[in-house]
């Protein structure tokens, strides 16, 4: 059970570790494939919108919504940012 437990807490270690080299390298695509909410994020970070609306539009509409709302405070901000 032990070694059940430390195996369990190694494969997320590693999977964590995975993750952070991904988006350290910007592999947003690779990303996708183990933590989507990642994936997009790291393209918000990239500047890159519409890929991100595009592949957010795939994970259903919770989703969507969530980054079409970022989408929408970011413009709003720039908007004001060039009055």
């Amino acid at each position: 059970m032990i070694y059940l437990f430390h195996l369990l807490s190694y494969e997320e270690y590693v999977d964590e570790r995975y993750k952070e080299w991904l988006r350290k390298q910007g592999r947003a695509e690779q990303l996708a494939d183990v933590d989507i909410i990642g994936a997009l994020d790291l393209l918000v970070e990239q500047g890159q919108w519409l890929k991100c609306l595009e592949t957010a539009k795939q994970h259903g509409s919770q989703v969507l919504h969530k980054y079409v709302a970022l989408y929408a405070t970011q413009l709003i901000k720039v908007k004001i940012a060039h009055h």
